[in-house]
């Protein structure tokens, strides 16, 4: 889902037939990918940061491709993961954001999933609608709109609720499937955010701190609580019509043990950093935003899994 166009304001008729262009390209190539799942990603990794929003006071709808993968080495003390296993998801997201208030903002997203799990033994896979979630944002203070200003900034503080629509209890060959395979956790989770942009001139920061509170689920399993903060630093430039924001920053994530019956679950939590780089484009109504990970620190499940890069593509419209 990634691709990068040449724009001219000669053609301005053109251009949305390019960004539709886009936007197929990238469903298209995201049914050739997958996203990846694990005792430390898995369904209950959200992938719903923020990132660079333009614009606060408009709504928008989009459609978000996310794509990561993991590779966990053969250890012992678990039946399942005595041999090397690759496990992948891949999400399409359709999502949203309506400005109810000058200082209020709510998201929602609706996520489907297909995840793989390939094992020495066989390939199992499973598809289907993920957990939905809603996010409420109030903004602390917002600058940005003061055009007289040469710093601007804006301050988010938001929660919300993850609802269990993905399904959690799937049987395949008599077997219920992995916890990580299943499409939803099974519970309701609680996300809670923070997000800091600053720009001066055509420079800018933006700094987000996410953490889930998970709940247990019917077979009474817990995934561990989730944080993840990551920055960014970008530029602001125009050309003509269009407005092109790279960006380059890093993320860093915790993941808490998972729980069965309160037990806390061998070679399941952890910590990465990850180095991030970027480019926003928009035109018009329309933004098409592109965004790649690369871990250049881990230790998962005991360091017996390892996280390979990651990408992510959003087509949005602003209205």
């Amino acid at each position: 889902m990634k691709n990068r166009i040449t724009f001219s304001i000669l053609f301005s008729d053109q251009l949305n037939l390019i960004f539709m262009r886009i936007i197929i390209g990238l469903l298209l190539i995201s049914c050739s990918f997958y996203a990846a799942a694990c005792d430390i990603c898995g369904c209950a990794a959200s992938g719903n940061q923020l990132g660079i929003l333009p614009q606060f006071q408009k709504h928008f709808i989009g459609i978000s491709y996310l794509q990561s993968a993991y590779h966990s080495k053969p250890h012992d003390g678990i039946v399942d993961n005595k041999s090397e296993t690759t496990e992948r998801f891949q999400t399409l997201q359709f999502w949203g954001r309506a400005s109810l208030h000058k200082k209020v903002q709510v998201f929602a997203f609706i996520p489907y999933k297909y995840n793989v799990r390939s094992m020495n033994t066989g390939v199992s896979k499973l598809s289907g609608l993920g957990d939905m979630m809603i996010l409420a944002n109030m903004f602390v203070f917002n600058t940005t709109n003061q055009t007289k200003q040469k710093v601007k900034h804006a301050l988010q503080l938001g929660t919300g609720l993850k609802i269990p629509t993905g399904k959690s209890d799937v049987v395949q060959n008599g077997l219920m499937l992995h916890t990580n395979m299943q499409t939803g956790t099974g519970s309701y989770d609680i996300p809670f955010n923070l997000m800091y942009t600053l720009r001066y001139q055509s420079f800018g920061f933006n700094t987000e701190l996410n953490f889930t509170k998970n709940g247990t689920n019917k077979q009474h399993f817990q995934f561990g609580n989730r944080t993840i903060a990551s920055m960014r630093f970008f530029a602001w430039k125009n050309w003509k019509k269009l407005t092109w924001l790279p960006s380059i920053g890093t993320t860093f994530e915790h993941a808490a043990m998972d729980q069965q019956q309160e037990i806390l679950q061998d070679f399941t939590g952890g910590n990465s950093v990850l180095g991030n780089g970027g480019i926003d484009l928009y035109y018009q109504s329309f933004g098409l935003q592109l965004l790649f990970q690369q871990s250049v620190y881990q230790h998962l499940g005991n360091g017996y899994i390892n996280n390979r890069p990651r990408w992510a593509a959003t087509f949005i419209y602003l209205f």
